[in-house]
């Protein structure tokens, strides 16, 4: 609004014609070097324009003076304008009152103040409480103070706007507003480089909102258009509104403890902290108390950076978040220093990463040691974003989908779980072209309802390694379970293979590269090597049907069918492959050089395991160990089992047969008859060692006493 407007009273005319010292209404005085101005009546718009100069505004001081002053302008309560300068402070101390019926409490525009601008009673307007106009420089601070309160009814409580306030904002008390809370615009400086100053908040800040667009717009505190504030912006208080902390466009130089901290609560009926539209955060975002918000918690979009390659800085939670999304980082924008939650997170998703960039020079770009809930994914990295240093979780991921997603997207490092990770979908899944260097690696507890661990139309450097635990227990789609442990599929690339010394496991597979017809999966990517040196694979091992995949046991035990193409080969050398009553193992090659393949006998000799490769080699040092397990039957003398290892072609057999039960033998022979079987072997298991003799009785237990 124009300043001659205000300069039109000939009253404020009057004024500014007759000292350099501000004396205003009748029965105020002042000295020309005065420290204080006593106002013990209610003072109608108090204007200084047109390059005066004031020595000390002090207006309402009901801290010193045993009167409490008012001041009620028709249109602003304090206004100073166009090149004046005021040597010292403007103050509406304690018990202080500033009203303005039409615009703002304390209006200042094109001036210089040595001091600051400071509320310690009460500011109630239409518009800005405080409205720092272009041009302004104020050499301390903008402070409301403890006690304080700032209302606007359809504006903003403090408002900075092309200027320059050296001393940082500061609100310990309370700001009610309708827009902004505090808002800081148009290529405006906060603080200085060598002391800081910042925007600090340790009080209360509430913003209605506005409506916007048929949407609600109102924000705690906003720093935007160019602007720059140097001492980060701090809130030990509380913030309620559409959006808690928002910098756009803008640059945010913090300390070492973080560009945005949050040691207090937000609540946001959208995001709570939006770093967004090239921002540059010189520092990182740390959050020790609560966000609570409607969309993201921490949301860094639009070609924004946050830390430094020198000090690093990234995003930090030891605290709580709740939200649409935890930590959403988006569109182009760059994180230095990495993503850590050491808090808690409840979200729709936990962590998201679209077309975007994690960079960290620790170990795990993207850290989880605390807790994430989340609706849909646990961690989401997609749409060619790139993560340095890795996934790292050793903390507790529960998900409605995947606990840890990277889709179309580049980590280097590796992905690592010790934690534990409870999905409705996957544990792990690498997918659609996704670049995994440094291998996945679990020793923690994967329990998933599709794939523990999934590697689809993607490529894993290294290896998949497992000294944990890793289920799918089962997801049901169409009539078919997916519950498998882990599966690489679709052409998914994983030259280190899958190392376990843990425990695999899945109700529809324990590992699959076979593939899945009813959903589109299939196994025709390279061939995969699975090492079992120690621990169980329990469940359905699913080699390719057109890939040299293989299963090499060195140690442990594989409990389930082992299935593969014409190429695939087990390779028994220590532990145990065990053919229980439904197995039907078929693969291209069988080769046994020690170990055990541990048969289950029961008393129905129809219903038994078997193993068919194209090739059967035995090497001496073989074992063949027939098992006992009744079921409830009664086992005859001698028991056969046709065909329990069957050759396509070379049958190398250097077996040596033997069994776990005290009282019966085993054998494995060729069937019957040779001649025209000579690749076949039946087992028998037959009562070849008598039953222990039952011990005697002395005669003279036999005699009966008299």
């Amino acid at each position: 609004m124009p300043h001659r407007k205000f300069a039109r009273a000939s009253f404020g005319k009057r004024l500014l014609a007759t000292s350099s010292v501000l004396a205003i209404a009748a029965g105020i005085s002042a000295a020309a070097h005065a420290a204080n101005v006593t106002n013990p009546n209610p003072i109608p718009d108090p204007t200084v324009n047109t390059g005066q100069t004031v020595t000390t505004i002090v207006f309402n001081d009901g801290k010193i003076h045993t009167g409490s002053g008012s001041i009620s302008g028709n249109i602003n309560g304090i206004f100073v304008v166009d090149g004046s300068t005021v040597v010292g402070s403007i103050v509406n101390a304690t018990g202080g009152s500033i009203s303005s019926k039409e615009a703002v409490g304390i209006f200042v525009n094109d001036i210089t103040i040595t001091g600051g601008i400071t509320n310690g009673g009460s500011i109630a307007t239409p518009g800005a409480g405080i409205s720092v106009g272009n041009g302004t420089t104020v050499l301390g601070s903008i402070s409301n103070n403890s006690g304080g309160t700032i209302a606007s009814k359809s504006g903003s409580g403090i408002l900075v706007g092309g200027s320059t306030i050296a001393g940082g904002i500061t609100n310990g008390g309370t700001i009610a507003a309708k827009a902004f809370g505090i808002l800081v615009s148009s290529n405006s400086l906060i603080g200085n480089s060598a002391s800081g100053g910042g925007i600090v908040n340790t009080g209360s800040i509430s913003v209605a909102g506005v409506i916007v667009d048929n949407s609600p717009f109102g924000t705690g505190i906003a720093v935007r258009d160019k602007s720059t504030v140097f001492g980060g912006i701090v809130n030990s208080g509380t913030i309620a509104a559409d959006n808690g902390i928002f910098v756009s466009g803008a640059k945010i130089v913090g300390s070492a403890s973080g560009a945005i901290v949050n040691t207090g609560a937000i609540s946001a009926k959208s995001g709570g902290i939006a770093v967004l539209f090239n921002a540059t955060l010189g520092g990182g975002i740390v959050n020790s108390g609560s966000i609570s918000a409607g969309g993201g918690g921490i949301v860094v979009a639009v070609t924004s950076l946050i830390g430094s390659t020198s000090a690093g800085g990234g995003i930090v939670n030891t605290g709580t978040i709740t939200a649409g999304d935890g930590v959403d980082v988006r569109q182009n924008s760059t994180v230095l220093g990495g993503i850590v939650n050491s808090g808690s997170i409840a979200a729709f998703d936990g962590i998201v990463v679209t077309a975007s960039k994690i960079v960290s020079s620790a170990s795990g770009a993207i850290v989880n040691t605390g807790s994430i809930s989340a609706g849909t994914d646990g961690i989401i990295v997609f749409n060619n974003s790139t993560v340095t240093a890795g996934i790292s979780n050793t903390g507790a991921i529960s998900a409605g989908a995947a606990g840890i997603i990277v889709a179309g997207s580049t980590v280097d490092g590796g992905i690592s779980n010790s934690g534990t990770i409870s999905t409705g979908g996957s544990g792990i899944l690498v997918a659609n072209n996704a670049t995994v260097t440094g291998g996945i690696t679990n020793s923690g507890t994967i329990a998933s309802k599709a794939f523990g661990i999934g590697v689809l139309n993607s490529t894993v450097g290294g290896a998949i390694s497992n000294s944990g635990t890793v289920t799918g227990t089962g997801l049901v789609l169409g009539g078919v379970s997916l519950g498998t442990g882990i599966a690489v599929l679709n052409g998914g690339t994983v030259p280190g293979g899958i190392v376990n010394i843990g425990t695999i496991s899945g109700t529809a597979a324990a590992i699959d590269t076979a593939g899945v017809a009813a959903f589109g999966f299939t196994g025709d990517g390279a061939a995969v090597t699975i090492q079992q040196d120690a621990g169980l694979i329990q469940g359905a091992v699913l080699l390719s049907q057109t890939n040299a995949d293989r299963l090499d046991i060195n140690g442990g035990t594989v409990n389930g069918q082992v299935t593969g193409g014409t190429t695939a080969a087990i390779n028994l050398a220590g532990g145990s492959l065990v053919l229980d009553t439904a197995f039907k193992d078929n693969i291209g090659a069988f080769n046994q050089t020690g170990g055990t393949v541990a048969f289950t006998a029961t008393p129905n000799t129809a219903l038994h395991g078997s193993l068919t490769a194209g090739t059967v080699t035995a090497s001496p040092g073989a074992v063949f160990e027939a098992v006992e397990q009744g079921n409830g039957g009664v086992f005859a003398k001698s028991q056969t089992y046709t065909d329990v290892i069957i050759a396509g072609g070379t049958f190398a057999d250097n077996f040596a047969a033997t069994s776990f039960s005290p009282v019966f033998g085993a054998s494995l022979t060729p069937a019957s008859p040779a001649a025209t079987r000579p690749r076949a072997r039946t087992a028998k298991f037959m009562a070849s060692r008598p039953r222990p003799a039952m011990p005697s009785i002395p005669s003279s237990s036999r005699t009966r006493s008299r």
